[in-house]
């Protein structure tokens, strides 16, 4: 935080509209689908997708119960935020919990 009036940031010399306000520790998650590239070499393309788009439901609605946010999917692989939009003292362990679910 800048002390009142500031214009620039005391420690790096950045105009105070651009100084960092707050900082927080955000806990990531990569889940990736393994043997993905196998099961796409055995079934259809129809197949692959229907089941990546539940994969994918299913991930989400696991980060989400958890108390996590979706940041992105890529491929066979998803990635989760714990602790924005908001934090929790033990969003470390909401990452286990997803894990724990057995996706």
């Amino acid at each position: 935080m800048l002390p009142e009036g500031a214009r620039f940031c005391p420690s790096c010399g950045a105009p105070a509209s651009s100084a960092p306000t707050e900082r927080r520790l955000v806990t990531s998650l990569f889940c990736d689908l393994v043997g993905s590239t196998n099961l796409a070499e055995q079934v259809d393309a129809e197949v692959l997708t229907a089941l990546m788009t539940e994969y994918r439901g299913l991930f989400r609605q696991a980060v989400e119960r958890n108390g996590g946010t979706v940041a992105s999917f890529a491929g066979d692989g998803g990635v989760a935020l714990f602790g924005l939009p908001s934090a929790h003292e033990d969003d470390a362990l909401h990452g286990n919990g997803v894990c724990s679910e057995g996706l």
